[in-house]
């Protein structure tokens, strides 16, 4: 881990000797009568008029230009991480004493002190109080978005705060953050820890649907899905092979609509708040399981459940978006329930917000690794690599339907879930699943070159 050093300079100091402002009732001639006499004064006890004698005499006055109260510049922090290193070593395991360890290695003896007594961490490299997250929360951070940047999906400023914002209820600490996501000031302070970060972020989110994804990128992505797989010893096995994704609907204005698909992966516009989220996955093999819905809104009424699919799941939450918190209660309540076939690999989107570290821990735990889908050349395209890719003919056909039974009748958030749950039934049929995984390349995976081959050819490389 590298870092960069600043110099900050304190600047405007204020002077009592200087800025004082006195009231004087009387007028100017009789304030010009006193400074003639007060020179007067000066001249016959002193003869010549010196201005050396005028400075000393007021010690303050060449101070105007703030120079000689400016704290002169220092270097701090000349030692490295290794020194540290071997001087703590040398201290713990080879019984040298404090200031023996710090004079041989050229370090601080206080600062060696602080972390052979533990109270600093031995991996903290710099000054000042403590950050929020230790350096192993922040390291797994890091190790994502790079891992995640590598395979073709590289954060975004806003990505990354998000990210930490996550975090901050995973460790279980109060935040000191204003708001629930950590402010600017933590993110470029969070850079200069990890200054290797800078050369793996991306812009804007519109720099990113010009500049798509590079042929290295989806190279990078098959090598380490084949890593994966190896290790799990699930590469020839479809059924361990899940498919996860969310589609977004709107009942605001009639007919209902499906949100955009990057309105859905941002969850940035406030007012496109959706009436309901559905989560759905299926396996390789072209087995399914039924849906789960989230409704926007403070509780779920029993008109709400009526007409749907046998075994759908209900929700809901504020926003109504699938947040990871909904995510995770997804996982634990409803997919773990219903596939208890262990290990998985669980691929989803790599553009949806709510996979966090928190939620990927979480999910191994159970046996069940989360990977992201192989990224699209085209970010408005990365539907076409989900489970919903054939779900919204399904809907409009469903909607048709409704209407034509229902003239009078608006499809509302009480009625909306049986043309839902039936769309997606229709959707993640077995030959529509089978043919995605084929598509994609992943499943099968006969070997990485036919993989790579069967993907570009899809996405028209």
């Amino acid at each position: 881990m590298g870092s960069y050093q600043f110099d900050y300079l304190s600047c405007g100091f204020f002077m009592d000797s200087i800025a004082v402002e006195e009231d004087y009732s009387g007028s100017d001639e009789a304030l010009d009568a006193d400074d003639r006499e007060e020179d007067s004064v000066m001249l016959h006890s002193s003869g010549a008029y010196d201005y050396q004698q005028q400075i000393l005499f007021y010690p303050n006055f060449d101070s105007v230009t703030g120079r000689s109260l400016q704290r002169p510049k220092t270097r701090r922090r000349r030692w490295t991480q290794r020194d540290m290193t071997n001087a703590y070593n040398a201290v713990k395991y080879q019984g040298m004493s404090l200031r023996g360890a710090a004079t041989a290695f050229n370090v601080p003896e206080s600062t060696l002190r602080d972390r052979v007594h533990g109270r600093v961490s031995l991996e903290c490299s710099r000054p000042g109080p403590p950050t929020f997250f230790t350096y192993e929360e922040e390291k797994k951070m890091v190790d994502h978005i790079l891992f995640m940047s590598k395979i073709g999906y590289p954060y975004t400023r806003n990505q990354v705060v998000e990210l930490a914002g996550d975090m901050t209820k995973a460790v279980g600490r109060i935040a000191p953050f204003k708001y629930i996501n950590p402010s600017q000031a933590w993110f470029y302070a969070f850079l200069n820890r990890w200054p290797d970060l800078k050369n793996f972020l991306f812009g804007p989110r519109s720099n990113r649907k010009s500049k798509g994804v590079s042929g290295d990128s989806i190279q990078s992505y098959f090598e380490q899905l084949e890593k994966v797989l190896n290790k799990y010893g699930i590469k020839d096995k479809a059924e361990h092979f899940w498919i996860v994704d969310e589609v977004s609907i709107s009942c605001e204005n009639q007919p209902p609509r499906i949100l955009p698909i990057s309105i859905q992966r941002a969850q940035s516009v406030s007012y496109w708040n959706p009436t309901v989220a559905m989560l759905g996955a299926a396996n390789g093999a072209g087995a399914k399981i039924p849906p789960f819905l989230i409704y926007r809104g403070d509780c779920i009424t029993p008109s709400m459940m009526e007409g749907s699919v046998r075994g759908t799941k209900f929700s809901y939450s504020a926003s109504g978006w699938v947040n990871s918190d909904a995510f995770i209660q997804w996982f634990l309540k409803h997919f773990r329930i219903l596939v208890p076939l262990r290990p998985l690999i669980l691929f989803y989107d790599g553009h949806l917000q709510f996979v966090s570290v928190r939620v990927l821990e979480r999910a191994r735990e159970d046996d069940v690794f989360l990977f992201p889908l192989p990224p699209h050349p085209a970010y408005n395209h990365c539907v076409e690599n989900t489970c919903f890719w054939a779900f919204q003919a399904y809907f409009k056909k469903r909607l048709d339907r409704f209407f034509e039974q229902n003239r009078s009748q608006p499809l509302i958030r009480t009625n909306v879930a049986p043309v839902l749950t039936h769309a997606y039934e229709k959707a993640l049929q077995p030959s529509n699943v089978v043919l995605l995984f084929e598509r994609l390349g992943i499943c099968p995976f006969n070997n990485l070159s036919t993989s790579i081959g069967a993907y570009i050819n899809m996405v028209g490389f």
